[in-house]
């Protein structure tokens, strides 16, 4: 019932999303086994934040050039306010 309730995800994407992880070192190849990928530190670091993957980040940054608390307090932030909304100069229109 499952199988065909959920669609898979594109294998595209899927290696995409591999590959950035890869390129931002948060995950490296298993040497042990075939096509598996082990987190590194810096991935099991961003997977326990909880924070979005984008303030995780940011506060992991800030934490390794010594202001950890304004990171933490910046991806707070950034998770809790929402985006805010722009107009181009002369557009508003309520």
């Amino acid at each position: 019932l499952m199988q065909k309730a959920l669609d898979p995800p594109n294998p595209e994407i899927v290696e995409d999303a591999l590959g950035f992880l890869v390129r931002i070192h948060a995950l490296e190849k298993s040497k042990s086994s075939r096509g598996r990928y082990e987190p590194t530190f810096y991935g099991r670091l961003l997977g326990c934040l909880p924070l979005s993957f984008d303030a995780s980040v940011l506060s992991i940054k800030f934490g390794a050039s010594g202001m950890l608390r304004e990171g933490i307090l910046l991806g707070i932030m950034m998770d809790v306010q929402p985006l805010p909304v722009h107009y181009p100069f002369g557009e508003h229109q309520l």
